[in-house]
This record gives structure tokens, C-alpha cells and sequence, in this order.
């Protein structure tokens, strides 16, 4: 399947200097390039290339985007930062049904195939379509939860399932109850946020896995995206928050995990 991308970043080349989309497909409209544009970041919450992020949120009625941010070189402006880089996959929903509504299993897919790659060339204005297999070659996670809260039995389940004899650490299966508690919260339409997990694209996996397929389909998040009013994900993971931060997110109905 194709889909639109588009990759946003800053830059002192063309008519607009400062971070805005550099590059895009032909598919992607002036509306949904405001939409991207306010969603994506020119900021990090921290200066560790290890640290990039997964994204999802609502493009449009028609379209659920997933990017991936990433750190790149120095900016060209005289502020001193690090530049930040999003690439930007943007799923129909039908293409988003054929991933189960998981944007981790698009991320991954990505990731896998090399389009969320930091791209070699920021100059290029007109992308070609991303191009991602017409089904995922990736499983989810295997959890009781999962096929309990879908109504879907173990013995139907399309992807592959864990082991029961499967033994999980103390941190994974820590991973997983916190997963499932923060699905309960998604499901009832609130806002959560998970902080001081190492790994929070591992726990972003979880919890989406423990989602109804339904509830993944409105389901916003980023894995370490720095607090903004403007992005007003549903989930947002950060590895540290100071006290300001947490009563900044309590503030935004952000429940603490």
C-alpha cells in the first residue's frame, strides 16, 4: 500500500526559514500540512539520539498520522539547539484497518523498511509515497487482556500468540500490568501519562495491544514528545518530569501513572 509522507524540520533553504514541512507527497493538501505542522515538534525533551519518539495522532477525519522524531545535526539559527527531524507517514482508514489500528505495527513496519530513516536528502520538496506491505509482517504482543476485552478468542487470533509457559522478568511483567491499567484509563476516554519508564515504546506497545481495535483507532500518542497545548495527545510518555512538569500536566487532565 502507498501512503502520503511528508517530513518536517528546519530549515534556512527555500522561501520559509525555521522548522516547517520541507518535503512532501503530492496527496498532502494545504489543510493537512497546517494539521502537521501544528502537531509536530520543534523541541525534544532531551538531547540523547536514543531518546526519538513515536507519534500518532488525528490528521483529519480521513487520515491517522505516525511519525517518527529523531535529533539531527546542529540548527543553521543562531540559538545553539540541535535540529529535530519528524517523518510523517499519513494512513487512510482503511489502510490504518489492515495494521489493526496499531500505530506501532506501522511505526515498526517503517522502521523495518527504512522510510522512518533520518532522510539523506532534506532538500527534496516533493516526496514519493511511502510504501508498506498490504498486511504486517510484524505480531503484536500476545496478552489475556487483548482477546478478553475484543470479545476474540486465543484460537482466532490472526497474529502470533506468546507461549503460556512463557516466563516474563520482573520489569516486562511490571510493564505489562502498568499497560493494562493505562489501557482501562484510555478506554474511558481519559488522558495518561506514564512517566519514568525506560523504555516507553515498549509500554506504548503494551497498552495499545490491551485497546479495542475501536479504541485504537482514536487513540493519540508520543512515546517522549515534550508536554504542549497544542498537541493534546491522549497518552504522552516522558522518562523524567519535574514537579512543574507534573502539575503542568495535571493541569492539561493528564492522569499520572
Amino acid at each position: 500500500m502507498h501512503l502520503q509522507q511528508a517530513v518536517f524540520t528546519s530549515s534556512s533553504r527555500g522561501p520559509i526559514r525555521g522548522y516547517h514541512i520541507v518535503g512532501k507527497s503530492q496527496g498532502i493538501d494545504e489543510s493537512l500540512e497546517q494539521t502537521l505542522f501544528r502537531w509536530s515538534p520543534s523541541q525534544m525533551s532531551s538531547n540523547d539520539p536514543a531518546n526519538w519518539t513515536i507519534n500518532c495522532y488525528p490528521a483529519s477525519q480521513e487520515y491517522t498520522a505516525v511519525s517518527r522524531t529523531v535529533l539531527g545535526g546542529p540548527e543553521y539559527s543562531s540559538r545553539g539547539g540541535i535540529q529535530v527531524v519528524t517523518i510523517i507517514a499519513l494512513l487512510d482508514q482503511h489502510q490504518f484497518s489492515v495494521y489493526r489500528n496499531n500505530a506501532m505495527l506501522v511505526a515498526q513496519s517503517a522502521l523495518a523498511l527504512g522510510w522512518f530513516r533520518f532522510p539523506m536528502d532534506l532538500d527534496q520538496q516533493e516526496l514519493a509515497t511511502m510504501e508498506l506491505p498490504d498486511a504486517p509482517f510484524i505480531a503484536e504482543p500476545s496478552l489475556q487482556s487483548v482477546a478478553k476485552r475484543q470479545g476474540e478468542s486465543k484460537a482466532g487470533e490472526e497474529h502470533a500468540a506468546a507461549p503460556s509457559s512463557a516466563v516474563h522478568t520482573d520489569e516486562d511483567s511490571a510493564q505489562r500490568v502498568l499497560a493494562e491499567q493505562a489501557a482501562d484509563m484510555v478506554e474511558q476516554g481519559k488522558r495518561v501519562a506514564i512517566i519514568g519508564q525506560q523504555n516507553p515504546r515498549r509500554v506504548a506497545e503494551l497498552l495499545i495491544s490491551n485497546l479495542s481495535i475501536d479504541s485504537r483507532s482514536r487513540f493519540s500518542f508520543t512515546t517522549g514528545l515534550p508536554l504542549a497545548s497544542h498537541r493534546p495527545f491522549q497518552a504522552q510518555f516522558l522518562q523524567h518530569a519535574d514537579a512543574l512538569t507534573r502539575r503542568a500536566m495535571q493541569a492539561e487532565g493528564f492522569h499520572l501513572l
